[in-house]
């Protein structure tokens, strides 16, 4: 079961996102450079390896979501 937390942080996700969209912004290719920064260490990364994985799945689940 989801935290009150994690709650709050996927609707502030998916409403950046949807209005990202509605700007133009193309949301596979955020998503695939998001993933490649996670995968490669970019400045914004601080989970370890083990977290990884989930992390660049979360980013494919929030892409579909929003389609």
């Amino acid at each position: 079961m989801a935290t009150d937390r994690e709650i709050v942080l996927e609707q502030a996700i998916v409403a950046l996102l949807s209005e990202a969209k509605d700007a133009g912004s193309d949301l596979a290719t955020i998503g695939e450079k998001a993933k490649i920064g996670i995968a490669g260490n970019k400045e914004y990364t601080w989970v370890s390896p083990d977290h990884k994985v989930g992390v660049l799945d979360a980013i494919d689940y929030l892409v579909g979501r929003i389609g």
